[in-house]
């Protein structure tokens, strides 16, 4: 049997989707399962436990025929689109790639998909509302029985070498891990904040470790300049920053991968999101220990967010690990 599994947003909604493809193979254990990913998450490949194939998608006259051949060629028994909304992109791809059998959102009217994913919580009274969550209620309609949110990510040998090689010269048992980038403008918090708060992790004896994306490293730089007690992690790629969080004693990072890299391995994470609270909802943690922090008095953005409301966190975080 031949599965499709269909994941082209970003490395968050591709780590959200492990839970779907650990499901997927125990519910068909002798499967080969396939995952047409993005040229952003495809880079989490080797990060991703279960898969047997991974094709990118690429947006180009070019490639995307040849593409399309290829999958077309796989003659899949099984094709699944978890995304929860309407899209005209998975409505083409699931039409030219023509598998035997689609699973994926159809919207009022059209029956694109053979099977609707989400057709079946119209009717509960208390939906799931967590991406990760509701991309398994995709299988409900393949296998109604409850199932357990499992993360599939696995820590990169070569990474695990670079990771322990580098805590050689930290504390791993009091290690605070500080993600200071975000994937939106919206979602960056000030650098003077972030001094604060290595600061008091630091006076609080935590080896603070700082990361950032390549493009952010002038932020590490500059709390750096401010902060030299701490420890900067220059990741290679993602799989450097996936065997870091593993590490960790807890994270604290925006709503971006970082989170859900935490949230996979079950280490203690604080989140910082806006009020949007459609988007809490949809991408909460869900690590044992976590703590969301959000902007009060009707303030909405993250750069509302003060340092005494990222403390309480801490100090809250420090109490249940």
């Amino acid at each position: 049997m031949k599965i499709l599994v269909v994941q082209i947003g970003r490395y968050g909604d591709l780590i959200l989707t492990t839970p779907l493809l650990v499901a997927i193979k125990h519910l068909y254990p002798t499967c080969e399962l396939h995952v047409l990913c993005s040229q952003r998450n495809q880079q989490l490949q080797k990060s991703i436990a279960g898969v047997d194939k991974f094709y990118v998608y690429e947006k180009s006259l070019l490639t995307l025929p040849v593409l399309l051949t290829k999958l077309r060629l796989h003659k899949y028994d099984l094709y699944i689109d978890p995304k929860d909304e309407y899209s005209t992109e998975s409505k083409w791809l699931a039409t030219l790639i023509g598998a035997k059998k689609t699973v994926g959102f159809n919207k009022p009217g059209e029956h694109v998909f053979d099977i609707d994913a989400y057709a079946h919580l119209t009717n509960t009274t208390s939906p799931p509302k967590q991406v990760a969550m509701r991309f398994l209620a995709a299988l409900h309609t393949l296998d109604n029985t409850n199932k357990q949110v499992t993360f599939g990510l696995q820590s990169y040998q070569d990474s695990e070498g670079y990771v322990a090689e580098y805590l050689k010269r930290v504390l791993p048992n009091n290690m605070a891990v500080i993600n200071v980038s975000a994937g939106q403008p919206n979602r960056y918090w000030e650098i003077d904040k972030w001094v604060a708060i290595t600061k008091h992790l630091s006076e609080s004896h935590f080896e603070v470790i700082l990361t950032s994306t390549p493009a952010d490293k002038q932020i590490v730089e500059k709390v750096y300049q401010e902060n030299p007690k701490l420890h900067i992690f220059t990741p290679r790629d993602i799989h450097d920053v996936v065997a870091l969080i593993q590490k960790a004693a807890f994270v604290i990072t925006p709503d971006s991968a970082p989170l859900h890299i935490a949230s996979a391995w079950n280490t203690p994470v604080i989140a910082l999101f806006s009020t949007v609270q459609w988007n809490v909802e949809r991408f909460a943690p869900l690590s044992t220990v976590q703590c969301i922090v959000q902007p009060k008095d009707g303030k909405e953005e993250i750069s509302d967010i003060t340092t005494d409301d990222v403390v309480r966190a801490i100090d809250r975080i420090r109490e249940m690990i």
